[in-house]
């Protein structure tokens, strides 16, 4: 019978791709080629890094594809398809094989390949172990859950010390409390006196005490030593700030042991490790660690590994061939051993590293890392031809020009590291955002203790309720039948008012000298300028 000549036959002497028809055939095997069916035409559409990569090709070259998908179903030999493939290649029923088909020593005997479009290497996969950080105590919390610890401090405080500055029960009480007998000169001059002898510095000891006793800098101090369990000398008097001292007591209990015991995961339990990223540090984890590490069993792997000159993986080999279930049906299963249990899975026959990059940073809960370190076993993927095909040069050609041009890469971003479209993939590989986000989930957050924080904020508003009802009773202790006392509940108010005007006088003539007496101190030495305790002396 004599031979019909092939379309392959027809590129002997052909120097361009331009004008012709290239049969393609291939198979679907995401990320790679993602073949479906478009529901409106019935037709099937081709996706994906080589599929792109032909369209390219065919659009700077000027040929035509004719995908030849009517052989899907005869060139499948078991769970093999390559000898199908390359059965359509050699009878010449396709002129070109797009497929991930790695250019091995074995592959290279049944068929012509172009230059590589892709090289990769073995490689394994573990799971994410989390790293440590200057910054880890502040770990426990989010935030958000930081910022609103941090001003409800301050606004407790604040609270304490407008609460007892003003509160008629509060640390002033003993300064302005008016008596019976002197109630007539209160109203005219008992205070001038006070005053007098408070600015003079003959006013008792409990007196002084109290002007300064909750002031602003103690009233803080005691906000953060309530929330650290402590106990200052300053504690609060007046009722209505002893209901708000209570409740963030309480508070403060539950956030310090919240943070204790979420400390204790982020610190104890996590162990800071070597990250396993080359084959030495995996052998040795082995013994240090207890690490398994497997790949599929009767692989492209297992043969490259036990043939190897390299002492490490000869070892590997016989660590995975001698130990009893370390191998693994199928990359499903290795990835879940890798998940679930102690183990490193080494990437199998036709997924390799760029497959396997592909399935973990696209497919959620993203807990699976791929090692960082040196391929070993490199090799490439190229486009299949039949033996002797003169399309091997002119496709070899268009694929260096894409390289330099750094298309190639592009298409590598977008398929393999995007999953075919424009948004980031869904689990970075970047160690450090993998980190974070790990530890981000582990946090507490504002939404954790948000009740806590609405029982304090309402035992401010419960605080100030209870200053009214002080106040109240406080001006109605004041109406008095005797001469010079207040008649009307009006009257007690203005005469209380009357107290806080001249309390906030005394506080601010004492910064008044405590400033002064600062700036004397600090007089250039060059005036010899001294002050004693009653008058300022030149010498």
């Amino acid at each position: 019978m004599e031979h019909k000549a092939t379309s392959s036959d027809t590129y002997a002497s052909k120097e361009s791709l331009a004008g012709e028809t290239i049969r393609v055939i291939t198979i679907d095997h995401e990320p790679f080629v993602d073949i479906s069916v478009d529901e409106a035409t019935g037709q099937k559409v081709y996706e994906g890094m080589c599929a792109e990569l032909i369209r390219s090709l065919a659009r700077k070259e000027n040929f035509t594809i004719n995908w030849m998908d009517n052989f899907d179903d005869k060139l499948t030999h078991g769970n093999d398809s390559l000898p199908g493939l390359v059965e359509a290649l050699d009878k010449g029923r396709a002129d070109l094989l797009l497929a991930d088909v790695p250019i091995t020593s074995e592959t290279s005997q049944m068929m012509d390949f172009s230059v590589a479009y892709l090289e990769t290497g073995f490689s394994f996969v573990t799971l994410k172990q989390e790293s440590f950080n200057t910054w880890a105590f502040l770990e426990p919390f989010d935030t958000r859950l930081w910022l609103y610890i941090f001003f409800t401090v301050i606004l407790v405080s604040l609270f304490m010390f407008i609460s007892n500055f003003i509160s008629p029960y509060g640390y002033y009480r003993d300064f302005y409390k008016p008596t019976v007998r002197h109630r007539d000169r209160i109203a005219t001059n008992t205070d001038e006196r006070i005053l007098a002898a408070v600015q003079s510095g003959l006013a008792s000891k409990e007196l002084q005490d109290s002007r300064a006793a909750m002031s602003l800098s103690n009233a803080l101090f005691w906000g953060w030593a309530g929330l650290f369990w402590q106990s200052p000398e300053t504690v609060p008097r007046a009722p209505s700030s002893r209901i708000t001292a209570i409740l963030w007591y309480a508070a403060g209990v539950t956030i310090v042991a919240s943070y204790t015991a979420n400390l204790v995961t982020f610190l104890t339990v996590r162990k800071q490790q070597v990250p396993l990223d080359t084959f030495p540090n995996l052998r040795a984890a082995r013994f240090s660690r207890g690490f398994k590490y497997g790949f599929v069993e009767h692989s492209a792997v297992e043969r490259y590994f036990c043939h190897s000159t390299d002492e490490i993986l000869k070892n590997i080999c016989r660590d995975v061939t001698e130990a009893d279930q370390w191998t693994v049906g199928n990359t499903k299963e290795g990835l879940r051993r890798a998940r679930e249990e102690n183990y490193a899975f080494i990437s199998r026959q036709r997924v390799y590293h760029i497959l396997l990059e592909h399935i973990i940073s696209t497919h959620e809960p993203c807990d699976l890392r791929l090692s960082q370190g040196r391929l070993v076993g490199k090799f490439g993927f190229g486009l299949g031809f039949k033996k002797n095909s003169n399309l091997t040069n002119l496709f070899s050609v268009g694929i260096l020009r894409m390289r330099e041009n750094l298309e190639i890469t592009e298409l590598y971003e977008k398929w393999i590291k995007q999953d075919g479209d424009e948004t980031p993939p869904k689990c970075s590989q970047n160690e450090e955002e993998e980190t974070q986000a790990v530890t981000e989930s582990n946090k507490l957050t504002f939404d954790n203790l948000k009740g806590l924080f609405l029982l304090v904020w309402g035992s401010l508003v419960l605080g100030f309720l209870f200053l009214i009802i002080e106040w109240i009773v406080s001006c109605y202790t004041l109406m008095d039948s005797k001469s010079g006392a207040p008649k009307t509940m009006i009257d007690a108010f203005k005469l209380r008012m009357k107290y806080v005007r001249q309390n906030t006088k005394i506080i601010k003539q004492r910064y008044t000298r405590k400033r002064e007496s600062f700036s004397r101190s600090h007089l250039s030495p060059v005036s010899k300028v001294f002050f004693n305790d009653s008058q300022q002396t030149v010498i």
